[in-house]
């Protein structure tokens, strides 16, 4: 039986931080970052870009840049005291950095877009597909995990991406480097594997499909080991609990 992952996903997927809904605008996602407001307009209320996200939008372009800098490259942005009281909000949640500081003026800290930065980006415009091309072009995991569920699962990029900002956009997990987007990519396989395939194992609807998707990824090398050892906790949890039902029967029979 051929699973339609983007309903199963819809129906199993319960966001720990309450505000990502998966199938909604990923506006709502850059109005949780401060990213975006609700203005009124007449009867309605819209979103619209705050300084914040004219702000990422400008140090994507600009690479890095002091306060001065980011204020002179679009007239639109704010005055100096809003991109500075602006930045210091970025920086708490995770979306950009300093990666230059000297010891005096007002030029002295420099800053940088983080991974999650980059990655959240693009999502106004050009929606949840480009941010997952993002995530592609800065992890090689990713691209193996892309191309492993490619035969099986269509929708991988749309809620995988979501998977990755969430935990992206926790503190412990993210200083706006490289290596915090791999351990996240990894985290969430691993995780997706064991919710959606290892403890859907015994269902016997999907029994052929799940073996199916465990063969296309133990293809991968950094996922076989991990596939082993899901797969022998499962067999050893499973033969404990045929042996607690097989030992209820004897005592029937008896």
């Amino acid at each position: 039986m051929q699973r339609d992952w983007r309903s199963f996903w819809i129906l199993q997927y319960r966001s720990p931080l309450g505000f990502l809904d998966i199938e909604g605008d990923p506006k709502e996602l850059l109005r949780s970052l401060g990213l975006y407001a609700y203005k009124s307009n007449g009867s309605r209320r819209i979103l619209t870009e705050r300084a914040e996200f004219k702000i990422l939008k400008a140090l994507l372009k600009l690479g890095h840049a002091n306060v001065y800098e980011i204020s002179r490259s679009s007239k639109n942005i704010g005055h100096y005291s809003t991109i500075l009281r602006a930045l210091r909000r970025m920086e708490k949640k995770n979306l950009v950095r300093v990666v230059l500081e000297g010891k005096t003026g007002r030029r002295k800290k420099v800053y940088q877009v983080t991974v999650l930065g980059e990655i959240i980006g693009p999502l106004a415009k050009d929606g949840w597909k480009r941010a997952a091309e993002r995530i592609a072009t800065r992890s090689s995991r990713f691209q193996d995990c892309q191309k492993a569920h490619q035969s099986f699962d269509p929708y991988y990029y749309w809620y995988q991406t979501k998977d990755i900002i969430e935990n992206l956009i926790h503190p412990s997990t993210n200083k706006g480097l490289q290596s915090d987007l791999e351990e996240v990519v990894v985290k969430c396989e691993f995780r997706w594997i064991k919710t959606f395939v290892i403890e859907k194992l015994s269902a016997r609807d999907n029994r052929s499909e799940n073996l199916h998707i465990l063969q296309k990824l133990s293809n991968i090398d950094w996922i076989r080991p991990v596939i082993i050892q899901y797969i022998a906790d499962y067999v050893g949890e499973e033969k404990e609990w045929l042996k607690i039902i097989d030992d209820f029967k004897r005592k029937l029979v008896s």
